[in-house]
């Protein structure tokens, strides 16, 4: 996976940050886990646990999937100085402190508060234009090798249009996301628009890389599989990199994070109305019009939708909050376990994040929609 990560560093590297990709690695600064620690050889389900060699508050946990998908217990999520999580609908931003420092972003208030006052304070802050956890692309990374595109080379990759409407799709029919309407939604375009729609993906012509599917087009047709407030997803900065204009189902506000012109937003329940929008902005050259707005959307997805890009920017704000780096204390407890380790080292509180779910499940919606 290294490659991988290393085309998300800039020629010349981050300022003042160097990113280690070896999990043994013992000699670290900050920590950073993408949705769960790296697996040991041969595991089917994590147990790894990291024996920190940096205070908690120099850890961060990035997880990306939606509530239809994972939710975490707050008991694990305390292990990490700092938490990035998706924003569901009607939570507001807020931080949870507990009494080890733990601050977790976007945590539910509309729900009954599953932690007790003795061992939380809870504290609200203004909702501020921030952008969801960073979620990497998928354009321009080949899933079956390692010749992915650099970020200089992201960032030059002006590819010629000579294609007009694609899509990239699965034949997966899941019902607790929106993957069965989309797979619905996208078969009957297909069947209206005839062959001014290419398909892409499993189950129709798959792609080794998304570029393949995207770089040559104009117009891209972009659904997200769980839709709220808040949250998008690599469906969207996709397009922005590819200078695709996405024909966007998801989030409802994607314009507090990129231009409006950006994108051009359809209804996967209204295929009619949907057909309609797509016939008139081609026909009409919307391409031509909003690329500006294109551009100026790729320019931030391959800031905010980089996760080593917002982690170098993290590990510089803790550093500079430290008042010394001598009165950093590593005392306390100083190992994070993955999640089914963690279950293993801690049952009772591993039981206490079961019943969390559980709630947490019946209060959200029974939908993949929240807008």
């Amino acid at each position: 996976m290294a490659p991988l990560w290393e085309s998300l560093i800039p020629n010349g590297g981050y300022e003042d940050v160097a990113f280690i990709f070896n999990p043994d690695e013992r000699d670290y600064d900050f920590l950073v886990v993408y949705e769960d620690l790296p697996p040991l050889s041969g595991e089917r389900k994590i147990l790894r646990s990291e024996k920190l060699t940096c205070p908690k508050k120099h850890t961060l946990l990035i997880t990306t999937e939606p509530s239809s998908i994972r939710i975490d217990g707050l008991n694990y999520l305390s292990q990490f100085g700092e938490v990035w999580t998706s924003r569901p609908l009607d939570w507001k931003s807020v931080f949870y402190l507990d009494r080890r420092g733990c601050r977790v972003s976007n945590l539910p208030t509309a729900t009954p508060d599953p932690l007790s006052s003795r061992q939380r304070t809870l504290y609200q802050q203004r909702l501020q234009k921030t952008h969801p956890p960073p979620l990497r692309w998928f354009y321009g990374r080949d899933m079956e090798g390692n010749d992915h595109l650099t970020l200089d080379e992201l960032s030059r990759d002006n590819s010629i249009k000579t294609r007009n409407l694609s899509t990239v799709t699965s034949n997966k029919a899941m019902k607790h996301t929106v993957h069965a309407k989309r797979l619905e939604f996208v078969t009957a375009l297909k069947a209206r628009l005839g062959d001014d729609l290419s398909l892409y993906g499993r189950g129709f012509k798959s792609v080794r890389d998304k570029c393949e599917a995207m770089s040559a087009y104009r117009y891209h047709i972009a659904i997200e599989n769980h839709v709220q407030s808040g949250h998008y997803t690599e469906k969207l900065t996709d397009c922005f990199l590819a200078l695709s204009l996405p024909f966007y189902f998801g989030a409802p506000d994607y314009d507090r994070y990129y231009p409006r012109e950006a994108a051009i937003p359809i209804d996967l329940f209204d295929l009619d109305r949907s057909e309609s929008i797509i016939r008139e902005a081609t026909a009409s050259n919307q391409y031509e019009k909003r690329l500006p707005s294109l551009q100026k959307a790729k320019e931030i997805a391959i800031c905010m939708s980089n996760p080593l890009f917002r982690a170098q920017h993290w590990a510089q704000r803790i550093d500079e909050e430290d008042a010394t780096k001598e009165l950093v204390s590593l005392s306390g407890e100083n190992v994070i376990h993955g999640r089914h380790a963690f279950r293993r080292a801690h049952p009772i509180r591993a039981v206490q994040d079961a019943a969390y779910r559980a709630r947490m499940k019946r209060h959200r919606s029974s939908a993949a929609i929240q807008p």
